[in-house]
């Protein structure tokens, strides 16, 4: 049966404006802070215990404690970073040392927020 006035369509939603303005800025102020703090992660990957090996738990425990350390006391906020930080840090490799993980973080960095 053929649809009448679009009575039976979905309401399609857009955003105004301001909001979408709103919407793009933080998702460039999320991205950003997303390169910051990957950068600090590196740095300290390379200063505190170099020859270590990294593993999975470290990747999860560092994307964590920074996420809440920068958004500071809001909790979804933090969340969705600890979210963004862990699509952009990669899976650690079996035996590599937080060294060379740090330069394949760098090394992402310079694709995507270079």
């Amino acid at each position: 049966m053929p649809e009448r006035n679009g009575a039976l369509r979905a309401p399609t939603t857009h955003l105004t404006q301001p909001d979408e303005a709103l919407r793009q800025t933080r998702a460039a102020t999320l991205h950003n802070l997303v390169g910051t703090i990957t950068h600090h992660i590196a740095e300290y990957l390379t200063t505190t215990r170099p020859d270590d090996r990294i593993v999975e738990a470290s990747r999860k425990y560092l994307a964590h404690s920074y996420a809440t350390d920068y958004a500071r006391h809001d909790t979804a906020y933090a969340t969705e970073l600890e979210a963004a930080l862990l699509r952009l840090l990669p899976a650690p490799h079996l035996t590599e040392t937080r060294h060379k993980y740090a330069g394949r973080i760098r090394a992402i960095l310079g694709r995507t927020h270079g």
